[in-house]
């Protein structure tokens, strides 16, 4: 109520909820430190763009899209089935 980043706590608070990983499990929870600190906080007040391709790749994002049984053509240019476009 009284910080002086209210508006950057607003913020992140918003990019995980539009970006949610669901970090309970054993796979997601050692990484989900590493997405909120160097993603989602590191490009709160950034470029979207910037944060989308640092969502994309980061590696809580990549288990919970279940990356590791990731069937997508290598040379179709998506690093991950679920982000194909129909």
């Amino acid at each position: 109520m009284h910080s002086k980043r209210q508006l950057f706590e607003v913020l992140a608070d918003f990019w995980h909820n539009h970006f949610n990983v669901y970090g309970w499990e054993f796979i997601e929870a050692p990484v989900w430190a590493h997405y909120d600190r160097d993603v989602i906080r590191a490009h709160a007040l950034g470029n979207f763009r910037q944060m989308l391709e640092a969502v994309a790749k980061a590696p809580a994002m990549l288990v919970y899209l279940d990356n590791f049984t990731n069937f997508a053509d290598g040379g179709a240019g998506y690093g991950n089935e679920n982000f194909r476009a129909s």
